[in-house]
């Protein structure tokens, strides 16, 4: 590994930034970066009043080479001329007279020859220039670190590697992971089952959306209760990939504290692992969890019934074909009502489904149709996808996810809050 000074590292990266720390003794990083960012507001606070002292105009915004090697050139020639002269050197603190002289020398070897001469002279940083010449605004920098400067991370073999990073990415997740590995008695749910709760967090129907819908409403809650309000908004209400940020830094805090850990972060947060609310989040896991064991059973038999339902689509399309080829049927019409069941197959709960020839299929498995042509096809092809029908609607109403009460609880005793402050008014 090749060291590197967190002055350069701002330098290259820029602000503002957010830094995560997924490492032991973090917060010796973070007490560094807090350190020279107080050095570089200085050192930035003299490249300003420089800059005027040479009349040279600092753009807004990064500058390009060109204008880079200029304003360098017209500070440096500014700090070299106000530094205290070493040993013998012209005691007004002007450039000496032999570098006067020599006109030909480039303005580059001028400088080197200067700083040579004037003993503390530091050196100019095109890099911190370049963060000179932003808006005092963008010089605030966040920072999340899994451990404090004495701490090592968990080595918990049933935890990720990466357990600070994945509280901050996949929060729900290790949410479920933590609640079962907390809980030995739940011996019907593993942990590889966790990773495959079905749905997406933009599907709040589904029960991955639904409980990550409601862990956002509770940390949301945690830290409009705990924080000031000026910290709050600045936090949670600026910029969404902050706020969503901190709001999953809440429940890395919670996780890793029960392992000893004690996760830190820049602009800091009272500690909130102890609000009664993450009670609340453990009820809906624990509630969502239950019946996650059915749902993986079910969503097992609905992809093996497509896969029959796509081989015998597939078979039946093939004896079509050979039927054609012979000159033994295959009307128009039979041909047409073979969209029918890739419909069926993708359709987990259904009541009815009418095709676009009128084609009516019941939960019964009866198919009612409105076309004689239709209807005169292939009576054995037309009789399995009836039941098809009928088996995949009742098997698909089996599987369907019981959705939480947490939100219309929180209604309920919202309305009964207003209730009771009416009357006290």
């Amino acid at each position: 590994y090749v060291p590197v000074n967190s002055m350069e590292l701002m330098s290259w990266i820029g602000t503002p930034c957010v830094y995560v720390w997924d490492c032991s003794h973090a917060m010796n990083i973070v007490n560094a970066f807090e350190k020279n960012s107080k050095l570089r507001e200085v050192e930035i606070a003299r490249i300003r009043h420089t800059a005027e002292l040479a009349g040279t105009r600092l753009p807004v915004g990064r500058a390009g080479p060109e204008t880079m090697s200029a304003i360098t050139s017209n500070i440096a020639a500014v700090m070299a001329s106000q530094m205290p002269p070493a040993g013998g050197a012209n005691p007004q603190g002007h450039v000496p007279p032999q570098l006067q002289q020599n006109g030909q020398q480039s303005q580059q070897q001028q400088q080197q020859q200067q700083q040579a001469q004037h003993a503390g002279n530091p050196p100019v940083n095109p890099a911190l220039i370049n963060l000179a010449l932003l808006p005092p605004m963008h010089h605030e920098d966040i920072h999340f670190a899994a451990t404090r400067a004495d701490e090592l991370l968990p080595t918990n073999p049933e935890l990720p590697a990466d357990l600070f990073t994945s509280c901050l990415t996949t929060p729900v997740k290790v949410a479920l992971r933590f609640w079962v590995t907390r809980n030995p008695q739940c011996t019907k749910v593993t942990l590889d089952m966790c990773d495959r709760l079905p749905g997406t967090a933009q599907e709040r129907r589904t029960p991955f959306g639904e409980l990550n819908w409601i862990f956002t409403s509770i940390t949301d809650t945690i830290a409009w209760s705990t924080l000031p309000r000026e910290l709050f908004r600045k936090l949670f209400r600026q910029d969404i990939v902050v706020a969503a940020l901190y709001r999953n830094f809440m429940l890395a805090d919670r996780i890793m504290r029960f392992y000893g850990v004690h996760p830190q972060c820049r602009p800091a947060m009272p500690p909130t692992h102890r609000h009664p609310l993450w009670d609340s989040l453990d009820l809906e896991i624990d509630m969502c969890l239950q019946q996650l064991p059915r749902l993986l059973r079910e969503e097992e038999r609905r992809k093996q019934r497509e896969e029959r339902i796509k081989r015998s689509e597939q078979d039946r399309m093939a004896r079509l074909g050979r039927r054609r080829a012979n000159g033994k049927g295959g009307s128009a019409a039979g041909g047409l009502q073979l969209p029918v069941m890739p419909k069926l197959a993708i359709a987990s709960t259904f009541s009815t489904m009418t095709s676009r020839h009128g084609s009516r299929i019941g939960l019964g498995g009866t198919v009612e149709s409105e076309d004689s042509d239709a209807a005169s096809g292939d009576d054995s092809d037309t009789e399995a996808t009836g039941a098809a029908a009928g088996a995949l609607a009742m098997q698909g109403r089996a599987a369907e996810y019981i959705s939480s009460t947490y939100f219309s609880n929180q209604l309920y005793a919202f309305e009964v809050w207003l209730q009771h402050a009416a009357t006290a008014v």
